[in-house]
């Protein structure tokens, strides 16, 4: 059985063409490149892209970071993430840039802590002639990094 569908399939399950021009315009992303912050196109970085997605943890820390910034272990606690899992998927995200350390601060006792968010409101993607690509909506309350000192 097929999950996935193609346009041409559907036309004939719309009663309303408004319905499927709606459609049309939420499935195929691509078409206007000019609403998205960057484009990747080559596809070592797509695959990276779409393993990070295809992960269920890694989905839970984009969404949870993606209004405001959160240290791993909120995330852990927040997300039910074990934290050594936690730390492998915040690395291979901050790799793929799909999540910044936007700030890193020193607790009490020395340890350094960072707060990490999402770079990233929304990943499409799609393949055109047998090309990959990704289009990326930048988050734009991304602050620059700090570091703060937490003792007084």
């Amino acid at each position: 059985m097929r999950s996935a569908k193609c346009l041409s399939d559907l036309n004939g399950k719309f009663e309303d063409m408004n319905e499927l021009e709606k459609y049309r315009n939420q499935t195929i992303p691509a078409k206007n490149h000019s609403a998205y912050s960057s484009i990747i196109a080559d596809e070592f970085s797509g695959q990276r892209i779409l393993s990070a997605i295809a992960d269920p943890y890694s989905r839970k820390i984009l969404a949870s970071t993606t209004r405001e910034a959160l240290s791993a272990l909120t995330l852990a606690k927040e997300c039910g993430i074990p934290v050594t899992t936690l730390y492998r998927r915040i690395e291979e995200l901050l790799q793929t840039g799909l999540v910044a350390s936007v700030r890193a601060s020193r607790t009490k006792d020395g340890k350094w802590l960072d707060l990490y968010r999402s770079t990233v409101k929304r990943i499409d993607v799609s393949s055109e002639n047998g090309t990959l690509f990704v289009g990326l909506v930048k988050n734009e309350k991304i602050p620059n990094r700090s570091i703060v000192n937490l003792c007084p």
